[in-house]
């Protein structure tokens, strides 16, 4: 008689009762801001979101350091955070509660005197969703019809699935019911009794085969709940079909499904990165590729500085200087190729450079 591996009783919908706990993620390490000389210095971090209710930490000087801060601006998403009359000389620490988007631009632009430093770290709280299994379970497929379903007392009141036949097999599904990131931790919670000589199951997020067991009777202990950990390699938006798929050859199983949690964080795996470029380089690095032609000399260096990387992602994007009548690219004695000031060899202020995109 052949063997089936396919599985039993449904895992999914973390739809029903919830509750919530609270833990952090980083998703921007502390990162320095010096002030240079010359033109106020602006530093720009763009990062993905993650969580919900999130905090800027903006600190001056930074630890370890001793030249604080007297004049600096910091915006997100291009709305003011931080005003110069919040930084003093004698230290600066600030945490600011905001809401953050799926992609976001974190910019530090320092004044005051050339060694001045601020550091900014972002950090969001992270809700943590404990899901209990809903009663509306939709059946996918019964094999030989030899199953029954449905709510117990057993294990608190959780939804089960009793097996009986030579072989047989079913299956349920529901939609997530809610987004689950790259990184979180999404944990499900069975039990089985009175399993036969053999016995599988497999959980399914959409395609994608998250849990395989081939053997529970014996790799799991009999009675007693036990938890299957997954962590997410994608994004799975609410709408994903779960499945948990269950089989037993021959003799009767009861399979239950005691809940669900997704907890969102790193998981182990790898945050995108943060990027960080100087908003004055790229403005005269854009003004140096339109008055020279020399985007190629920038694009070749994408992988040695974030500035000019961003040079290059905004030029191909079509941003262009406005008035770069104003200017010109000449050479100056000691110097070598400068951007200045049409009729000059002052070097251009970054501040005014008008971009297309101002």
């Amino acid at each position: 008689m052949r063997l089936r591996f396919i599985a039993a009783a449904l895992v999914t919908a973390l739809l029903a009762a919830q509750a919530w706990a609270d833990h952090v993620v980083e998703v921007v390490a502390p990162t320095t801001v010096t002030r240079t000389s010359g033109q106020p210095t602006t530093q720009v971090l763009t990062f993905a979101g993650h969580g919900s209710s999130c905090t800027v930490h903006i600190v001056s000087p930074a630890p370890g350091l001793t030249s604080a801060a007297t004049s600096c601006d910091v915006w997100l998403n291009g709305t003011s955070i931080a005003t110069p009359d919040a930084f003093d000389a004698s230290g600066t620490d600030l945490s600011v509660v905001t809401d953050i988007q799926d992609e976001n631009r974190l910019e530090v632009r320092l004044r005051g005197a050339p060694g001045d430093t601020v550091e900014v770290s972002v950090e969001c709280a992270c809700e943590d969703v404990e899901v209990l299994p809903p009663t509306g379970w939709s059946l996918l497929q019964d094999e030989y019809g030899q199953s029954s379903y449905g709510v117990s007392s057993a294990f608190g009141g959780s939804y089960f699935m009793t097996i009986s036949g030579a072989p047989d097999a079913a299956s349920f599904t529901q939609e997530l019911g809610t987004d689950v990131h790259v990184g979180d931790v999404v944990t499900f919670r069975f039990a089985h009794t009175d399993l036969g000589n053999f016995s599988g199951q497999r959980v399914y997020f959409g395609d994608r085969q998250i849990h395989y067991n081939a053997d529970t009777r014996s790799s799991e202990p009999t009675g007693t709940a036990y938890e299957v950990q997954w962590i997410a390699d994608d994004e799975y938006p609410a709408a994903t079909v779960v499945t948990w798929y269950a089989s037993i050859w021959p003799g009767t199983a009861t399979y239950w499904f005691l809940g669900a949690t997704v907890s969102c964080g790193d998981g182990g795996v790898e945050p995108p990165p943060v990027t960080s470029y100087v908003e004055e380089n790229v403005r005269l690095r854009l003004l140096d590729a339109q008055l020279g032609g020399v985007i190629e000399f920038y694009r070749a260096r994408i992988d040695d500085d974030p500035s000019d990387l961003e040079t290059v992602l905004r030029w191909d994007a079509g941003v262009r200087v406005v008035n770069a009548a104003e200017f010109e690219r000449t050479i100056v004695d000691g110097i070598g190729w400068l951007v200045v000031y049409a009729g000059t060899t002052t070097r251009v202020d970054a501040a005014d450079i008008v971009l297309s995109t101002d």
